[in-house]
């Protein structure tokens, strides 16, 4: 008996993922569209996906069904991982990141690229430690080293961004991470101009101003930051 209700739970929960990828899949030439309409039932396939996936858990089911669930979540998800969408499916990224885990899946390519999506969202949200544990899973799971280049871009991103809350030592060090903190802040005059100040005073205190008469009212981007930082290390040459 036991046997018979577990093998009629695997039956229901796949079909509930069949049911709604048809939802989505009944959009037609639509299927891949932004608008607001398809978006919302893009959403309730999701959802539907993700209530099946987690009741597909509940219920012990065998490691292919959950496989199945995963990956039938992942691709409804998959025109969300916009960096402006994303944090709709931060939920199913976790789940499907922790239920592959679970049976040690052998797809380590979609675990792979599920990892640094969440890794995403979480530095998205400024919870950096979390991203840094999902970016190092990801390149775990990256033996051909496939994402290898943008996973060590990322974590390297983010080791700088906490390493500001270390306390460097050196001078350059500390004018370092204060360039980094800028170069986030590249849409926000009023936030670069006072690390543009530390950088000046860390560098050359009493002479830096004609560094910052460099910058034009309207040249506050990324651009101008790179181009000031070198101008830097040219006067520290030429003082030195």
């Amino acid at each position: 008996a036991v046997v018979s209700t577990q093998s009629g739970h695997y039956g229901r929960d796949r079909i509930k993922f069949a049911q709604a990828d048809l939802i989505v899949k009944s959009l037609n030439e639509d299927e891949m569209s932004y608008k607001k309409s398809v978006l919302s039932i893009r959403g309730k396939a999701i959802s539907n996906a993700q209530e099946a996936l987690v009741n597909a858990r509940k219920d012990d089911c065998d490691a292919a069904t959950i496989q199945s669930g995963c990956t039938t979540l992942w691709n409804l998800c998959l025109p969300l991982l916009q960096p402006n969408l994303r944090h709709m499916i931060l939920s199913c990224l976790q789940i499907i990141t922790t239920l592959l885990e679970d049976i040690d899946s052998m797809s380590v390519l979609l675990r792979c690229q599920a990892h640094m999506e969440l890794a995403k969202c979480f530095e998205d949200q400024e919870k950096l430690v979390d991203a840094l544990e999902h970016f190092n899973k990801a390149l775990t799971l990256d033996p051909e080293g496939k994402y290898k280049d943008t996973i060590k871009h990322f974590l390297k991103s983010i080791n700088l961004r906490t390493n500001v809350y270390q306390k460097p030592q050196s001078v350059d060090e500390k004018a370092g991470f204060l360039l980094e903190q800028a170069k986030m802040l590249k849409n926000s005059r009023s936030g670069i101009q006072p690390l543009l100040l530390k950088i000046g005073n860390l560098l050359a205190p009493s002479t830096f101003n004609w560094g910052l008469n460099e910058l034009s009212e309207n040249s506050t981007n990324c651009n101008s930051i790179i181009v000031l930082r070198e101008k830097i290390i040219k006067y520290r040459e030429a003082s030195e």
